[in-house]
């Protein structure tokens, strides 16, 4: 890590994918901090001040968007699974009847969807 920092590589992009692997948690739930300020992808190390240390911050997952999960899998659209997910939605959200989206797309015969899912965990 010590060798790319000196280049012209983004911080936050050559930490985050590591950070996220290690913690095993979606890259999309890091945010990385600075004296307050959350960093852009693209800043780098020299640009920051050659920092010896930034904060690290884990975002929770929400249930705001369950309804529009579980409509993406019944529905069988992918790409609106992942986009929901890509807004931290909990990938076990449940139906009113207590069937998981993962169930769901169990039963719907969908391993795209429950590989998005489970990966989003």
């Amino acid at each position: 890590v010590a060798e790319s920092c000196t280049a012209s590589v983004g911080l936050v992009a050559l930490l985050a994918p590591r950070a996220a692997a290690k913690m095993r948690v979606d890259v999309s739930r890091l945010r990385f901090s600075l004296s307050g300020r959350v960093l852009d992808i693209w800043d780098t190390w020299h640009e920051l001040g050659e920092p010896r240390e930034l904060q690290l911050v884990v975002l929770p997952f929400c249930n705001d968007f369950k309804d529009e999960l579980l409509e993406a899998v019944s529905g069988q659209d992918l790409d609106q699974v992942n986009q929901v997910l890509g807004r931290l939605q909990d990938p076990n959200a449940r139906s009113r009847d207590h069937v998981s989206a993962f169930m769901k797309a169990s039963i719907l015969g969908q391993p795209e969807s429950m590989v998005a899912l489970y990966g989003a965990e």
